[in-house]
């Protein structure tokens, strides 16, 4: 905690955090009152809140139902998210693109960028996803996800070259199978222990995590 200081913000950024004293002299300035001043907290995944979801229909993926989203977050102290779409055709995604351009334009610090949950998954371990749209990604799709990558928080592998990190669901797949992403520039992943083998099956987990690291090093 840091009495009688002040966050210095300079082109939407924080430049600082310095002592009352030593602001320059003509700052502009604004009193919280006695208040705390903290970090909001960021939901990295979030289909819907606030009574709408982000995927319900073409129509629901809007910039209101972005706005409704920010606005219930905030009352928890969530001040940014990552609106979610899941397992939808390549129209909805496209559609999720340009909302989500067009929402960052007029608020670039709260819903920051679209995560993918799916279509590219497995069927067998397809969990609520709409098999009718689970799929292989193609080399068209992937290259308009690469070309939208800067309103993009998580794709698939191709995208290295458009500047999204790869990152990669890990749920049921030998070690052997997750060994070629880390080749590609893996960067992170989710669900180590999910929805492995009903009796037993060979994990990758500890292996390809020990390599992600070592990748990173």
């Amino acid at each position: 905690m840091l009495d009688d200081h002040a966050v210095v913000i300079a082109d939407g950024l924080i430049e600082r955090v310095c002592p009352l004293a030593e602001l320059p002299a003509g700052i502009e300035t604004r009193d919280l009152g006695g208040a705390i001043l903290a970090p909001g907290f960021i939901d990295v995944q979030l289909n819907g809140c606030g009574g709408v979801q982000f995927n319900d229909s073409l129509e629901a993926i809007s910039e209101t139902t972005l706005e409704i989203m920010q606005r219930a977050n905030e009352k928890s102290g969530c001040t940014s998210y990552l609106p979610t779409l899941i397992t939808c055709s390549d129209d909805y995604m496209k559609h999720g693109i340009n909302v989500m351009r067009a929402y960052l334009k007029n608020h670039p610090n709260q819903a920051l960028a679209c995560i993918w949950k799916g279509p590219y998954l497995s069927l067998e371990k397809k969990g609520t996803h709409n098999p009718a749209f689970i799929r292989k990604p193609t080399s068209e799709m992937i290259d308009y996800l690469c070309a939208n990558a800067d309103v993009i928080s998580k794709s698939d592998p191709g995208a290295r070259n458009g500047g999204t990190t790869l990152y990669q669901t890990v749920e049921r797949r030998r070690y052997r199978s997750v060994r070629w992403p880390l080749q590609c520039h893996l960067r992170s992943g989710t669900r180590w222990f999910r929805r492995r083998h009903y009796l037993r099956h060979p994990s990758c987990t500890m292996p390809c995590r020990t390599s992600v690291a070592a990748n990173r090093a």
